[in-house]
């Protein structure tokens, strides 16, 4: 294990990184970002929370709250697609190699969906919050 903060910056990094590669939309790693209409689809990527567990031996558990925004600007059906977005990014996050060498577990957690609007100004958005465990060196009291 390396120090938290170094493993901490690796996974967040590989977060975004595979996210951008896979998705090919726009993407954002920060709640501020203002989205214009024609920013959609997007992900806004951020994390707003971390807790320490229990030691485990000579390691820290620690958990990373995730959180990834979608928004989009549906075509036909918003749901389907909302829905089909939202998959796609969990079966991203939950299938990578290179974040399953970083972390002890990635779980989604919850998954929120808005549809709003009327017509040709419809919007879809889905709020998907993951659990992300990992050990570091130097057990802290809890």
């Amino acid at each position: 294990m390396g120090n938290f903060r170094v493993i901490r910056r690796k996974i967040r990094q590989r977060i975004r990184e595979v996210l951008r590669q896979e998705l090919g939309i726009n993407r954002f790693s920060s709640r501020t970002a203002a989205l214009s209409a024609e920013d959609l689809p997007a992900a806004l990527i951020y994390f707003p929370s971390e807790r320490l567990l229990d030691p485990l031996g000579d390691s820290q558990e620690r958990e990373l709250e995730l959180r990834v925004e979608l928004a989009l600007q549906p075509r036909e059906d918003p749901e389907d697609e909302m829905f089909d977005l939202a998959d796609q990014v969990e079966d991203i996050l939950l299938s990578d190699p290179g974040l399953e060498a970083l972390v002890s577990t990635l779980d989604l957690e919850s998954a929120d969906f808005i549809v709003d609007g009327e017509g040709d100004q419809v919007f879809a958005t889905a709020l998907q919050t993951y659990r992300v465990r990992y050990l570091s060196e130097d057990p802290r009291p809890v």
